[in-house]
């Protein structure tokens, strides 16, 4: 068999991975796209044993990085969102009113620009038969309405700041929210903030006449949470079977949930396992 210049002339008439010469007959040099046609390297390559491991190993790396991109942007959203309350205290400016002067003065309201923070207030619920002592709210007013952006809670444990946010923690907060609510706030996109700080550390502060928030503070924690009144109203009904005698109540799990209830301590709660 005779080859027509230089280097190995093959066929793409087959695509078995074997390179086979081109026919006799051929008297010219073939062109450089027909030589090395693309369906023949493609089907060259698929079938080489080697490339179809290259092949998976490149398609699992694809997958991989898709999969941590989306997880790297969902829990960038998630902080992001986590974020609200600690900006909004960060950026509103602090006010003596009452509650009844930011909803109903006609001079606090053409003096209302941007975020305001409410110090400790009492909140009623006459729905629901409770009431309560916020440590801080920021509010703001729209057009045709207020809106209660974040309600604050401070604790101070005696010896442990606990990893993540208490549940009856939030839950009180959310009480204060729920009164607000009643009292004309809209509480759309409230968030729940609950800020842990350890008493030697608060008692310094105090003494040292700290100007630092509370919430900006590295010696806490701040834990923030979205405000859902419909959860809020399932857990009073709860609480309300139990204060109305409709059941008994049942034993906390653990010794955490009784230690700060005084009624465990004194022993006149018989459920108590503190």
């Amino acid at each position: 068999m005779e080859r027509v210049g230089a280097g190995p002339l093959f066929t793409e008439s087959s695509c078995t991975g074997v390179w086979h010469p081109w026919p006799l007959e051929m008297t010219s040099r073939p062109s450089v796209l027909s030589r090395f046609s693309l369906q023949h390297w493609r089907c060259s390559w698929a079938q080489s044993g080697s490339c179809g491991e290259d092949m998976q190993y490149l398609q699992s790396t694809l997958w991989m990085t898709f999969i941590v991109a989306l997880t790297a942007l969902f829990l960038l959203s998630r902080t992001v969102k986590k974020s609200k309350a600690r900006r909004d205290l960060r950026r509103a400016v602090a006010r003596d009113w009452t509650i009844h002067e930011f909803l109903n003065s006609r001079e606090k309201r053409r003096n209302l620009r941007g975020l305001i923070l409410l110090q400790e207030q009492t909140v009623v619920s006459l729905t629901n038969r409770y009431t309560g002592r916020f440590d801080a709210a920021v509010v703001h007013r729209n057009v045709d309405s207020a809106v209660l952006d974040v309600v604050l809670e401070r604790k101070f444990p005696a010896s442990h700041i606990p990893e993540c946010a208490r549940s009856e923690d939030i839950f009180q907060a959310g009480l204060y929210a729920l009164a607000m609510k009643e009292r004309g706030f809209r509480c759309d996109a409230t968030r729940l903030a609950v800020v842990y700080c350890l008493q030697e550390t608060a008692e310094a502060c105090l003494n040292q006449n700290a100007r630092r928030s509370c919430w900006d503070c590295s010696r806490g924690r701040f834990f923030e949470r979205e405000f859902k009144p419909n959860l809020v109203l399932k857990q009073i009904r709860r609480l309300n079977e139990v204060w109305y005698g409709k059941r008994k109540p049942r034993k906390a799990s653990t010794p955490e949930r009784c230690r700060p209830c005084p009624h465990g301590k004194s022993g006149r709660c018989n459920y108590a396992v503190a």
